[in-house]
């Protein structure tokens, strides 16, 4: 079988500079967005657990996470309002968070990620509404004598829809089954590529403040953000749709 090469350095990708999304910058290049938007992009969508679904605040820092990221602040800093009636639950976020103990610029630009988006958006329309002969179980029951047995509902033939949702492509691409490769570590590429739209948003370099061992946590710093990202190792770069190759 044919082996993939599908790793690339951010050297090797386009460095044309007239692009303004290509500049690495201290400018923010999307000042019309604020602060929070930005802690917006991190906060969890798992609504089973509520207190993380919003920024929160913890010995005067504000933080926002989904788990597998955490952005914070200093509370002084923070140019919005946090509102969480959940906050006693949050997690302690601040045990995890590690000294500094390196300070290392990433130079990274929108360019570098944009080959990697090769997967069709798709989005769902319509709705779900259960099926009214087999009340949404996608199975009936046949009955003989004192035999019975279930079959696939005829009327939505086992789905327990009446109607459903349906897949359709926005036109956009995303990023496939992509990794970001930091020194040995490798991160998801779409976790990774939240550093970029925070960089767009607030302006500032990408500082690496934080790397101890190949696949564990990393600590990086932008502006007065710092954000921390969870690994995402792989066995096999040949396993993944693309690696990018980025310090």
């Amino acid at each position: 079988m044919e082996q993939k090469n599908n790793s690339v350095t951010s050297a090797e990708t386009n460095d044309d500079s007239s692009n303004v999304d290509d500049v690495t910058t201290s400018a923010p290049i999307m000042p019309n967005l604020m602060l929070g938007d930005v802690f917006s992009m991190f906060v969890s969508k798992d609504y089973l657990r509520p207190a993380m679904c919003k920024p929160f605040v913890q010995n005067g820092k504000v933080y926002a996470t989904d788990a597998t990221m955490v952005i914070f602040i200093d509370e002084k800093d923070c140019d919005f309002e946090v509102k969480n009636e959940y906050q006693e639950k949050a997690p302690n976020v601040e045990a995890i968070v590690p000294i500094p103990n390196t300070s290392k610029i990433i130079y990274v630009q929108q360019s570098d990620f944009d080959k990697f988006k090769t997967e069709d958006e798709l989005e769902y329309t319509g709705e779900e509404i259960n099926c009214e002969t087999c009340n949404g179980e996608g199975v009936v029951e046949w009955e003989f004598e004192h035999y019975t047995k279930d079959f696939d509902c005829p009327k939505c033939d086992g789905t327990g829809y009446k109607e459903e949702k349906q897949q359709r492509k926005t036109g956009n691409k995303i990023f496939g089954v992509c990794r970001v490769k930091v020194g040995e570590t490798y991160f998801d590429m779409k976790r990774f590529y939240k550093l970029i739209q925070v960089q767009k948003v607030i302006g500032g370099d990408i500082e690496l403040i934080y790397s101890e061992k190949p696949n564990t946590i990393h600590s990086f710093k932008i502006g007065k953000c710092t954000i921390l990202i969870m690994p995402c190792p792989i066995d096999d770069e040949n396993d993944c749709d693309g690696v990018l190759n980025i310090a």
